[in-house]
């Protein structure tokens, strides 16, 4: 069973899929009703924003290293470092525990207790 939101460009893609030779035979899609995501994924219920929150912390602290040193932090910013601080933000900084904590939040694994 796959459990998707609703958003167009799944329906898109599940509808395409469906009109191939390679339809899904075993996987039935389950779209989520409208408005319900921000209450039912676990990324929405807390795992983005501490990613986000970590990475912010990396992109602050870089900002304020160049500018202790004179050097404009916009002007040596590149996409690699980017990259580096949300791999290192995901592994490194958002805890098992939050992720854990938001599976059991989003309901979707039925009543457990942690």
């Amino acid at each position: 069973m796959l459990i998707m939101d609703n958003f167009s460009v799944h329906a898109a893609a599940y509808e395409q899929i469906q009109r191939t030779t390679k339809k899904l035979k075993n996987t039935t899609v389950i779209f989520l009703p409208p408005n319900v995501t921000s209450r039912h994924q676990p990324l929405d219920q807390g795992i983005i924003h501490s990613w986000k929150a970590h990475y912010k912390k990396k992109w602050l602290a870089y900002m304020v290293y160049k500018a202790d040193r004179g050097q404009d932090a916009l002007e040596e910013m590149d996409v690699l470092k980017a990259i580096r601080w949300g791999i290192n933000a995901w592994h490194l900084e958002v805890s098992d525990d939050t992720v854990r904590n938001c599976w059991l939040k989003s309901g979707l694994l039925g009543r457990l207790t942690p």
